[in-house]
């Protein structure tokens, strides 16, 4: 009685059988990296925009920052601006609509 091993074809049939494993468990590994490829590059984005707020949350700081230090140096009356109407008149144009 022949041994299995010894058979024609046996060790071809082990031979697919464990390539069948190797495929199935390559598209798995496959499947897992693109979502995780998917979740990072979302994280990505939503990390990109909460960088952008933050980036103009700093601007308006700064900005502030700037505004209160200067006032906080009064200018000597020398170093104002001249107001633009020296007679006192009120700086808004007024217009008269017609209905």
């Amino acid at each position: 009685m022949a041994i299995s091993s010894t058979l024609k074809g046996m060790h071809n049939l082990k031979t697919i059988h464990t390539q069948k494993k190797e495929s199935q468990s390559n598209y798995l590994k496959l499947y897992i990296l693109d979502k995780e490829r998917t979740r990072l590059r979302s994280e990505q984005i939503r990390l990109n925009l909460r960088l952008e707020i933050i980036n103009s949350r700093l601007k308006e700081i700064e900005e502030f920052n700037k505004f209160v230090v200067a006032n906080e140096n009064p200018q000597t009356e020398s170093q104002k601006p001249e107001p633009e109407n020296k007679d006192g008149d009120n700086q808004w144009k007024t217009m008269e609509i017609d209905y």
